[in-house]
């Protein structure tokens, strides 16, 4: 699988997850240009292979394919080591409940955009709302307020919640923070 971008080269730190069907999403190995030893983790690096050949591009092999291997695979590119993002990892509610998640950051208070998103088992990532801590949530369409309020108090924090529980609320949800945002021009 190859990965691009245009960010530029100041984001030279990619990373490659997986998601296989019914279970959570796992960081594979976190690649830079700068250091050709890349960290795979709890992973293989004969069952897994990346290539960084340049800041704007990467690539990223399974070998020895069975059918296990079945799943979603992404790449992601950071400024930063990603470190410093902290959320709820794992929640079980009972249906009609209410279920909320906190996300909160150690980067400066510049970093005030928070995302969150949802990924419903075989189906790709969708973002859920947009957060600050100065305007009011700005929801993706088939999102709604009174389902996913989500709050936002201050640059560093923020939590969303999903109302009334039904089984098709089951998925993935994440956050992340940026300094800018990816609405309006």
């Amino acid at each position: 699988m190859n990965c691009s971008h245009t960010k530029g080269a100041t984001y030279f730190q990619m990373y490659w997850y997986r998601q296989l069907p019914g279970e959570t999403m796992e960081l594979i190995v976190f690649t830079t240009t700068t250091n050709k030893n890349h960290d795979f983790g709890k992973f293989s690096k004969e069952k897994f292979s990346a290539t960084k050949p340049d800041a704007e591009s990467g690539t990223f092999t399974v070998n020895d394919l069975v059918p296990d291997d079945k799943g979603l695979y992404f790449c992601a590119v950071s400024q930063t080591d990603g470190s410093g993002v902290t959320q709820t990892s794992l929640l079980w509610m009972y249906k009609n409940q209410s279920a909320t998640m906190n996300c909160n950051h150690t980067k400066d208070s510049s970093y005030r955009q928070m995302y969150w998103y949802r990924q419903r088992p075989g189906e790709g990532m969708k973002q859920i709302v947009f957060t600050t801590s100065y305007s009011s949530a700005q929801y993706e369409s088939g999102f709604s307020e009174d389902k996913f309020p989500a709050q936002k108090n201050d640059p560093q924090t923020g939590s969303l919640t999903v109302k009334k529980l039904l089984p098709e609320d089951s998925g993935v949800y994440f956050c992340s923070v940026s300094k800018h945002s990816d609405t309006g021009d």
